[in-house]
């Protein structure tokens, strides 16, 4: 293969799934993996689905890649630093300061500094290509999503931030004020649904979710490896109706 490409991103669930998107396209594409999480390292396939973290410091493990696609692209610093950065200046080193950099992301643009090719020292030169969620919607790619009234909410008026961001351990303790009210108003609408993610604040509070309904397993960062394989398995197949997720099925993630 003469024109290699590199397709980076930041999380495991989303490697495979990329891989996996890419072989039912084009099933006669040589198409492999690089990430120590999941126990491959190839690096000679002609489109090479890696994770920063594998190989942010191994780029010339990989020879000439001809064009690198970062997925989730807004997660790359603007300051030059970190594994992405790391990743792309030895990259063009090795192959050329020309190599295409392409990032696909929902979100072009950082709450601190703005869209992601404007200012000094952007990645990115411009955006090639987009498209709304209507447009998504109607082609069947999105799910129709609806929003619903409830009658409990979450009180974060006492709720300090830090960073920008709620502290988890105040938030955690005002969401478990209501957590029993809120799945008990919940329950009439999941009644009939076929798959259910209920999105946690901490680990304590996803067993707490969990403890309350029937068939409902946790997934988070701590969840071993092959048990978080098998759970995501199982809940695609539909023999786990409901996950209460701890920062693990968000960005990405398609079921």
């Amino acid at each position: 293969w003469n024109y290699r490409v590199l397709v980076v991103t930041h999380q495991k669930e989303l490697i495979v799934q990329n891989h996996e998107k890419l072989k039912t396209l084009c099933p006669e594409l040589d198409a492999g993996i690089y990430s120590s999480s999941i126990g491959q390292r190839n690096t000679h396939s002609a489109v090479i689905f890696a994770g920063v973290q594998s190989i942010y410091n191994k780029a010339a493990q990989f020879g000439n890649i001809k064009a690198v696609i970062v997925d989730e692209c807004h997660l790359i610093p603007q300051n030059g630093t970190g594994m992405y950065n790391t990743l792309i200046n030895d990259l063009r080193s090795i192959c050329g300061n020309s190599i295409p950099i392409i990032g696909l992301t929902a979100t072009p643009y950082r709450m601190d500094s703005g869209k992601l090719h404007k200012g000094e020292g952007a990645l990115f030169t411009d955006i090639a290509h987009e498209i709304d969620i209507n447009e998504l919607l109607d082609a069947g790619y999105l799910s129709p999503l609806t929003t619903k009234s409830v009658s409990v909410t979450v009180d974060t008026s006492n709720v300090k931030s830090r960073g920008g961001d709620f502290v988890i351990s105040e938030l955690e303790r005002a969401t478990e004020e209501i957590t029993e009210a809120a799945l008990i108003d919940a329950l009439p609408r999941m009644e009939h649904r076929k798959s259910i993610i209920i999105f946690c604040v901490t680990v304590d509070h996803a067993h707490h979710v969990a403890s309350l309904l029937d068939d409902c397993r946790v997934i988070s960062g701590n969840t071993p490896q092959k048990e978080r394989d098998e759970l995501l398995k199982q809940f695609k197949s539909g023999q786990i109706r409901c996950l209460a997720s701890v920062n693990v099925l968000t960005t990405g993630f398609d079921a």
